[in-house]
């Protein structure tokens, strides 16, 4: 009798427990059929490429020469690895200056920021960063 008794105490243990875990995994199970129709959704539908834009910061003088830092963004749905990008300095339709940056990794909707070292003040003239090419990882 008394192992009768024991028994009915687990049991009830358990039974304490089951509503929890009931409760727990099935917010854990649309959690995760959440995330996986959001994958496949994404993975089936048409993925934007990627779209560079940048945007530059005011020159500052550094020693006898002058660092210009601009921000490249990704508006697209794709990753974009080795990302070349032309900053062209100009005084009216001549070009005074040409400088090549890359940017590794741009991965979908972020941003990065780079800069270079020019020769002459960009203030006054107009400055161009532009991206130039891209590979998809």
């Amino acid at each position: 009798m008394p192992e009768r008794a024991l028994r009915k105490d687990k049991n009830k243990g358990v039974d304490d427990m089951a509503l929890p875990k009931l409760i727990f995994g099935g917010i854990g199970l649309v959690l995760f059929a959440g995330a996986l129709t959001d994958s496949v959704v994404k993975g089936l539908g048409k993925q934007a490429p990627p779209s560079i834009t940048t945007r530059i910061e005011p020159a500052e003088q550094v020693g006898g020469r002058f660092r210009v830092e601009f921000e490249a963004a990704n508006a697209g749905d794709q990753t974009a690895s080795t990302v070349e990008l032309i900053a062209t300095l100009r005084e009216g339709g001549a070009v005074v200056e040409i400088r090549t940056v890359e940017i590794e990794f741009l991965p979908p909707h972020s941003s990065r920021r780079a800069g270079v070292f020019r020769d002459h003040d960009p203030n006054g003239r107009t400055l161009e960063v532009t991206a130039t090419s891209y590979q998809h990882p």
